[in-house]
């Protein structure tokens, strides 16, 4: 599967599970565009789906909320449920909309939130929009989109048009079925990182009376395309007197992007998933090349 995050185009394999909440945010203009994915609820219809939120947002905005739309339609030929709800002005007014899917493969919400309340039906021509460009991530592609003052951007499986204010996110994650397998990607301010990863803030608690040892330390300069920075492998096992209780495999690349950034990859594996993360790493790396 290929992702296009902006500043940088890689492939990786259908073996890692996305887990990415892919949220686009304006602050400023009090803007939002939400999407996530799930296993599908057996049983459970889009509308129930929206029931279900639109319930949780009644209690959270105590029940000054006015729904002003509700239909069912398709999104990328699963059913689908849509709704456009609006806050009180005594809450500072606002607008929410919503698109639940609960295909056989794949669960999704959409959700679309803005500030303030938009003149004219601005904000559900908007959403309407955003669904309408909705098209599958494996087609090509390119940034440029059909209408005016919108981009097209990569959540996940899927790729929208959405207004040009709203910026990509900076962050992503991913793993496999058996949570053998962590692949974690982001965007930070700042050069390319050398040396090994603190394992406090990658690698799981340790049971007490545990201690970590570095086994495995490797690390050198990275180059693709116009990226540089550094790539590293390192390897620690959890020890207990004598007895082995856990063997973990880091592998992680920084490389600077544009705009001053770093672009840093970090996977983690346990043992049963270490042959799983070289090849990830694999894939990863020799098809990583900046973005659009």
């Amino acid at each position: 599967m290929r992702y296009h995050l902006g500043h940088v185009v890689l492939d990786l394999p259908l073996v890692l599970v996305d887990e990415t909440v892919y949220t686009f945010q304006n602050k400023q203009q009090g803007l939002s565009l939400v999407l996530s994915f799930e296993p599908p609820v057996p049983g459970m219809t889009p509308d129930d789906v929206v029931d279900e939120l639109q319930e949780s947002l009644r209690k959270g905005y105590q029940g000054m909320l006015i729904q002003h739309l509700r239909k069912q339609r398709t999104f990328l030929g699963e059913p689908a449920a849509q709704a456009f709800l609006q806050l009180a002005l005594a809450l500072g007014g606002g607008e929410i909309h919503l698109l639940a899917v609960n295909g056989a493969k794949q669960g999704m919400l959409l959700k679309l939130l803005t500030g303030q309340e938009t003149q004219n039906g601005e904000g559900l021509a908007m959403f309407e929009h955003i669904l309408g460009s909705a098209a599958p991530a494996q087609s090509p592609w390119s940034r440029k989109a059909e209408k005016p003052g919108y981009v097209r951007r990569q959540a996940g499986a899927l790729t929208l048009e959405m207004p040009e204010v709203l910026p990509a996110p900076r962050s992503f994650s991913f793993g496999t079925q058996d949570r053998s397998v962590r692949l974690m990607l982001e965007f930070e301010e700042g050069a390319p990182e050398e040396g090994a990863p603190a394992t406090e803030d990658i690698l799981p608690s340790q049971e007490p009376g545990a201690r970590l040892e570095r086994l495995v330390a490797e690390e050198e300069p990275f180059v693709a395309a116009s990226l540089r920075g550094f790539t590293g492998h390192w390897e620690w096992v959890s020890r207990q007197g004598r007895q082995d209780l856990a063997h973990y495999a880091v592998r992680r690349l920084s490389v600077q992007v544009a705009g001053g950034q770093r672009f840093r990859a970090l996977g983690i594996a346990k043992a049963s998933g270490a042959a799983t993360l070289e090849s990830v790493w694999a894939q990863l790396t020799t098809t990583l090349r900046p973005g659009d």
